[in-house]
């Protein structure tokens, strides 16, 4: 396995990736937690619905991280499928082309297991989606608060699978496409509005009524499919009770 030096120790590649976008999601995740603690964004969010803190979910997102996520990098390298070289180069045009494949891809992987597996009448339970579900979307460390195999489905095989399916690519793109998860995913379990676009939003009117918005950040599918929120005539989130 090809390695690099990181503070001075040798690591494979594959974790050497798997901590830069550890480091990010964390990073992503606090900035958005103290924003939660010190309320400094209040016409932002959207909702504040969820009853667990940061602190209470944080265990389970890090086991899950290292039990199940960093593993994958290494068998992807061990492959030889991804997370190998620095090579080949891949010019502007050809990044941007194996961007919107990868993305393709990743969407329909999402969509069909998140809405025909896990919200399923036996697979909401069956496959530990409920868990998931118990967060409400508006703490961003959430999304990767699942059960064994909802994370598998979700984030693993959501994000990894893609890869099989490219032909080769370099460590460069590979970091990009698996870091922009990394930083999209808390965005859209933050409970905050932005000023352009609407997966935050989307997001949360999935969690707080599970029947719509099945999709990730890119939703096409859902466009496609008519499983967005409005098609079902939804413009404002349900009311809640408000966690303190």
């Amino acid at each position: 396995m090809n390695t690099v030096e990181v503070f001075g120790v040798r690591l494979p590649l594959s974790v050497a990736c798997f901590l830069f976008q550890f480091v990010t999601y964390h990073v992503t995740c606090c900035i958005f937690a103290l924003l939660d603690y010190y309320k400094l964004l209040p016409s932002c969010k959207l909702h504040n619905s969820d009853h667990k803190t940061y602190t209470q979910l944080l265990p389970r997102v890090v086991f899950n991280q290292f039990a199940f996520y960093l593993p994958s990098f290494v068998l992807l390298q061990y492959l030889g499928i991804a997370f190998c070289s620095f090579g080949p180069k891949l010019s502007v045009w050809l990044f941007v082309a194996d961007y919107l494949f990868y993305s393709f891809l990743q969407e329909i992987i999402f969509y069909s297991g998140h809405r025909f597996l896990l919200h399923s009448k036996w697979g909401f339970q069956l496959l530990g989606h409920e868990l998931h579900h118990t967060t409400k979307g508006s703490v961003a460390v959430s999304q990767h608060y699942m059960a064994p195999i909802d994370y598998l489905i979700e984030i693993v095989i959501t994000n990894m699978l893609p890869f099989f399916f490219m032909k080769k690519t370099n460590i460069y793109f590979e970091l990009f496409v698996i870091t922009l998860n990394t930083v999209t995913g808390p965005w859209d379990h933050s409970g905050y509005k932005y000023p352009i676009g609407e997966s935050s939003f989307a997001h949360s009117m999935h969690h707080l009524r599970s029947s719509c918005s099945f999709g990730g950040s890119a939703a096409f599918t859902d466009w496609i499919l008519k499983t967005a929120y409005y098609f079902y005539g939804y413009t404002n989130l349900p009311k809640i009770k408000e966690s303190k």
